[in-house]
């Protein structure tokens, strides 16, 4: 999990997790075990801006983006705006 403050626009965010992403596709070599591991990785983003939700609206929101990511094959990610929660009338 990753919490960030002050991203400038979810263009940043995308181009962050495209590169995370690409990054986790390069062998990783483990020499003094002649190995060479092929990871990958999905992400799943949750963006608000001027938000104030809890916390775990927030994590729940890109924990079902990371799980979209997942069914689009993998290796890839997935981004959604948190929207502020519609205000409730007063029942009075």
């Amino acid at each position: 999990t990753v919490v960030m403050e002050g991203v400038p626009d979810t263009a940043w965010l995308e181009r962050t997790a495209a590169m995370l992403v690409a990054t986790m596709r390069r062998p990783f070599e483990l020499r003094d075990e002649g190995l060479s591991l092929v990871l990958g990785t999905s992400i799943g983003i949750a963006v608000g801006r001027a938000v104030t939700l809890p916390a775990a609206s927030f994590v729940a929101r890109a924990d079902a983006m990371l799980y979209a990511a997942k069914q689009a094959g993998r290796g890839a990610y997935r981004l959604a705006l948190v929207e502020p929660e519609p205000a409730q009338p007063d029942p009075r």
